[in-house]
């Protein structure tokens, strides 16, 4: 069966309009981009080259950190070495410049993790007296301290 005029010329009509919003489409929508791809390479090329530079450097941040930890752990033997040595020392320098055996000094790392860091504790026991900080000894007794903090490291 088919279509009679004014059916056909409605289906023309709604043609019409349907073509002419499409153009409209096509005439609002912007032109392709010819330069795309080449603006996309451009960019492909930089995010390589950043990527590139980001890997050097982390591979350097990894080196640095490596030779700081080597460092860090030469000085902690070397401290410990030195403070060890000090540590062993002082109690007998102290006894025998107060020629009393029952004389004590005593050292103590305040960050024994890290004790270059933090300070180094040092107290004495005076012949016949009781423990006390060193503000608490009397003017001779922190000379004789000090004595013996001062053979100990020299020794």
């Amino acid at each position: 069966h088919l279509l009679d005029e004014e059916q056909l010329e409605a289906l023309m009509e709604k043609l019409k309009e349907s073509v002419s919003s499409l153009e409209e489409v096509l005439h609002r929508t912007t032109p392709p981009n010819l330069k795309a791809l080449e603006k996309m390479r451009e960019v492909k090329d930089k995010l390589q080259g950043v990527t590139e530079a980001f890997d050097a450097s982390t591979r350097a941040a990894r080196r640095c950190n490596q030779e700081f930890e080597q460092v860090k752990a030469q000085r902690f033997q070397l401290f410990s070495r030195c403070f060890e040595h000090v540590l062993l020392v002082i109690d007998r320098i102290y006894k025998r410049i107060c020629r009393n055996r029952s004389a004590q000094a005593i050292l103590s790392a305040e960050n024994p993790e890290e004790p270059y860091l933090g300070g180094i504790n040092y107290n004495c026991v005076a012949p016949g007296k009781r423990f006390m900080s060193m503000d608490n000894l009397s003017g001779g007794e922190k000379a004789i301290a000090a004595l013996a903090l001062l053979f100990a490291i020299h020794r």
